[in-house]
């Protein structure tokens, strides 16, 4: 299983009061703002293509929901 997808799992982020964040300045290397209900999976996929990166989706990471890419 990939790691993301572990990740995904691991926990469960209520989606509906996560405050969007701005998506243009990366959290760390391969990580770019937090999920909303605004902001989803397929937003990020497209953040991430636009980045030149292979993939992207809102996995949990320290403990909140983040957009992060993959080569």
């Amino acid at each position: 299983m990939a790691v993301s997808a572990l990740l995904a799992t691991s926990r469960v982020v209520d989606e509906e009061n996560v405050e969007p964040q701005g998506h243009s300045q990366p959290i760390d290397s391969f990580c770019y703002g937090l999920c909303s209900n605004t902001f989803g999976d397929a937003d990020c996929f497209a953040l991430c293509k636009a980045k030149q990166f292979k993939d992207g989706n809102c996995i949990v990471q320290t403990q909140q929901l983040q957009c992060c890419c993959s080569r």
